[in-house]
């Protein structure tokens, strides 16, 4: 499945979270800055939610099953990154653990996203719907 488009989104969205977050650090009562970082944060997840959705549409509907399943972990993973987006437009808030809040949500995706691209159609779909052991056996 090839999924550089949404993976280059993603890794824009971390790149652009770190910057955010070295930004704020430095100046921590400036509401203004977070508010304007939560904003763009946000757009870039919808960046990366479209992308997704493009990247899924162009797989086809040979396996509707395996792609709603794909579809529903990355969205998941894209509601937690909005989550902890979120806070950052608390006042100070604790950056250090809103860093790694993110981290835990938006790494994991791009593993993913990594193994999706790597990985043969053929065995996506085995991992996605496993054979019963009489047909392997």
């Amino acid at each position: 499945m090839r999924t550089l488009g949404t993976q280059v989104r993603l890794r824009r969205l971390i790149r652009v979270h770190g910057e955010y977050m070295e930004r704020l650090a430095a100046a921590p009562a400036d509401g203004e800055l977070a508010k304007l970082a939560r904003t763009r944060l946000l757009q870039l997840t919808n960046d990366v939610r479209r992308s997704w959705r493009g990247d899924l549409a162009a797989t086809g509907e040979d396996a509707p099953a395996e792609s709603a399943l794909m579809d529903r972990h990355v969205e998941r993973s894209l509601k937690a990154v909005e989550a902890v987006l979120a806070e950052v437009a608390r006042p100070a808030g604790d950056r250090e653990w809103l860093r790694e809040r993110f981290k835990d949500a938006a790494l994991p995706l791009v593993f993913f996203l990594r193994g999706l691209e790597g990985a043969p159609a053929e065995l996506v779909g085995d991992w996605l719907a496993p054979r019963r052991l009489a047909e392997t056996a």
